[in-house]
């Protein structure tokens, strides 16, 4: 019997070994699955969360509506509705409650039995309703079944008025909207099945998991559903997805796995028998056949590493992005500015104000690319800082000659008497719309005059009303085709894309820009004589008073000058560095991989009187700060580094070797998240690439002042 112990548990371990291999397929393919059940679900629920919220914002347009005429005719609503919902499908009906009594509607031959319908003297929606009056929220009620037919949710959004001069708001009703799910759902691209996962959505009333299922199999969320939220206004909704019940992981490559274990045992229960009578030649085998198992565990091994890699860099690629677009453009705005400060030919500084604008717009462009997602949710963000008026309107007058360029077209700049030097906004916004408006006056005028005319509307106590004119002497618009011109992918003529380029983005961009700034578009236009395009804007005055020194006025120009929609570069100007910016005496460790922005920092930092040492990554900085051959009071740095980076070294410095020098992160990554893992990680402050030189400053002194406590 003895003679036969080895062979059998030789067997049964390689039973086992199978097992472990099945169960590894097995694993390995749950694993991928999850995270395809998990984009696929993040799809679905983002583009459900936007159909829905487009949808809603009909609401939104109500209430401005009645905002807008408190005493509105039954028609007007009627015009109004009925042109808000023309274009968006699946909307049952618009109505509007004054008092929460339901009196206006559109779609009356379905819906007619609601008008006269008291939402407060309604028992079953009362508590809800009160509840949406008092705290002033959002209300989604369904999905319902409908006595016409199919089934919809109601959302109410409550409208308040101003009562009385400085005496607050009082409600005025409710502004409600009926969507038909199924249509909704069938916009988003949702169905029940999708190859061998079962769908579902619950939260009925806007309640999340707490709502019932009313699409798809309520048991989807009881067998470890993969689940994504859609955020509505006052509530969410949630998809659950998971494998369906008839899904079978892998049989054939399973079935193939058995087999060859058939095939493999009885080899070897024949190698193992003849081991006893030829034991050297079936030992030799024996290796053999471990060794394979071995390579072929180790190489499953390796195909998991790797998927799991691979799934890590799809979730650092937009971080990857971020970095590389705006690490570039760091060093170029920084270098340029440094140029146009320091250059005396006139030229070479329109070169490098040229250079400059160009960066800025495009790290513009780059922003809102990376930033998409939050640019749907809130929509475009304006600022509102200093600038000088005057150059950026000869900077705009210098891109229009270079979009002239040879035309027998003249290019003039009219002002009003009394215009400011300086004025508070958004200067990249505005530059950005009356670029837009140059680009296309340059594009389709051959001959005459494009002029750009800033009149004086108002000067009021701290803010000034001006109006900015695009006027040319070009083709002209037909005067059926101005309504359409701001709409987008629209142009007045299909074969403008193919002759002069652009895709019909330019103008619809302008008017969100404008309504974003709270301006008023203007355009008039007569076919074959020319165009105007224009905007009215109201922007304040910068608080610059005769106490401020003439330093303190150079510093707020410079900052003008670099203006952005976020944060961009700010160089040293060419005047003296005020007190407060100096940086005397201050051992500053510059930490970056990238020669040119080590360049550029120094330049920077050179100028303000501080002592600069550099390093190329996380592992030299931690040389640097324990040899303590140079004095470092302060670290800059950058958090993508190869050999070592920023963060790790930071949490080496603090974690391992105590060391408790300021650390200022500079990151090339926009989001909160990457600010709070940076802060996390033990650094004391951190700025985004490209940033401004006097927040840098700033922040240094103030980490050095606490440091020195």
């Amino acid at each position: 019997m003895r003679k036969y112990l080895l062979p059998v548990v030789l067997l049964v371990g390689l039973g086992l070994v199978f097992l472990y291999m099945d169960r590894l397929l097995v694993a390995q393919q749950q694993a991928s699955e999850t995270i395809i059940a998990k984009t696929r679900i993040n799809e679905v629920s983002n583009r459900l969360s936007a159909v829905v919220n487009q949808h809603l914002q009909l609401t939104y347009g109500l209430a401005a509506f009645v905002h807008a005429q408190p005493n509105f005719t039954e028609q007007e609503f009627e015009v109004f509705a009925t042109s808000s919902q023309q274009n968006t499908d699946g909307v049952m009906s618009l109505q509007l409650a004054p008092d929460a009594v339901v009196r206006y509607m559109t779609n009356k031959e379905h819906h007619g039995k609601a008008l006269g319908h008291d939402l407060l003297a309604d028992p079953a929606r009362r508590k809800i309703v009160k509840r949406a009056i008092d705290e002033r929220r959002y209300v989604i009620a369904g999905p319902i079944t409908l006595v016409q037919g199919g089934r919809a949710i109601i959302a109410r959004n409550p409208i308040f008025l101003p009562e009385g001069e400085g005496e607050g708001e009082v409600f005025w009703g409710f502004a409600t909207i009926l969507l038909d799910i199924e249509r909704l759902l069938l916009d988003a691209g949702l169905s029940k099945h999708e190859y061998w996962l079962d769908l579902a959505v619950r939260g009925k009333d806007a309640l999340g998991a707490k709502g019932d299922v009313f699409f798809g199999d309520a048991k989807v969320f009881e067998r470890d559903p993969v689940v994504a939220s859609v955020i509505l206004p006052g509530g969410s909704w949630q998809i659950g997805a998971s494998r369906a019940l008839d899904y079978r992981y892998l049989l054939p490559q399973r079935i193939v796995l058995w087999l060859v274990f058939c095939i493999v045992a009885p080899l070897l229960g024949w190698m193992f028998w003849h081991l006893m009578n030829e034991p050297e030649v079936l030992k030799r085998e024996v290796a053999v056949a471990t060794t394979e198992l071995q390579e072929a565990y180790a190489r499953s091994e390796a195909a998991l590493t790797e998927a799991e890699v691979a799934n890590k860099a799809k979730s650092e690629f937009l971080a990857n992005m971020s970095h590389e677009l705006r690490t570039p453009l760091n060093a170029i705005m920084g270098f340029a500015t440094l140029i146009d400060t320091r250059t005396t030919e006139p030229h070479v500084h329109r070169y490098a104000s040229q250079t400059l604008a160009s960066a800025r717009h495009l790290l513009a462009l780059v922003n809102d690319i990376l930033d998409f997602s939050r640019i749907q949710a809130v929509g475009i963000e304006i600022e509102s800082k200093p600038f000088p008026l005057h150059r950026m309107l000869e900077s705009v007058m210098d891109s229009l000659k270079a979009l002239l360029g040879d035309k027998p077209v003249k290019a003039a700049l009219t002002l009003d008497d009394g215009i400011p030097q300086h004025v508070c906004g958004d200067e990249l916004r505005l530059t950005q719309i009356l670029i837009n408006f140059i680009s296309n006056a340059a594009k389709f005028t051959a001959a005459g005059m494009v002029e750009l005319a800033v009149q004086l509307i108002h000067f009021g106590e701290g803010h000034v009303r001006l109006r900015f004119m695009v006027n040319d002497t070009g083709r002209g618009i037909p005067a059926d085709k101005l309504s359409l011109i701001f709409e987008q992918f629209q142009q007045v003529d299909g074969s403008d894309t193919r002759h002069y380029g652009g895709a019909g983005l330019g103008l619809s961009i302008t008017r969100s820009l404008v309504e974003a700034m709270e301006g008023e578009l203007l355009v008039s236009s007569e076919e074959d004589k020319g165009s105007q395009f224009g905007v009215s804007l109201t922007l304040a005055l910068p608080d610059v008073g005769p106490e401020m020194s003439s330093s303190a006025l150079a510093i707020a120009e410079t900052e003008a000058d670099q203006v952005d929609a976020r944060p961009g570069t700010d160089l040293a100007s060419g005047v003296p560095a005020p007190e407060s910016l100096s940086l005397q005496g201050i051992g500053i460790l510059i930490v970056d991989d990238n020669a040119v922005n080590r360049k550029l920092v120094s330049e920077m930092l050179g100028r303000r009187g501080a002592t600069l040492v550099c390093a190329e990554n996380g592992h030299e900085a931690v040389d640097v700060l324990l040899n303590g051959l140079q004095p470092i009071d302060i670290v800059l740095m950058d958090i993508q580094m190869p050999v070592l980076d920023g963060l790790e070294a930071t949490r080496l410095l603090r974690e391992y070797y105590q060391i408790d020098t300021p650390v200022i992160g500079l990151s090339a990554n926009a989001s909160a998240q990457d600010e709070r893992i940076s802060l996390e990680a033990g650094m004391n402050g951190y700025l985004r690439k490209p940033f401004r030189l006097e927040p840098l400053v700033a922040l240094v002194q103030q980490l050095i002042k606490r440091d020195e406590c």
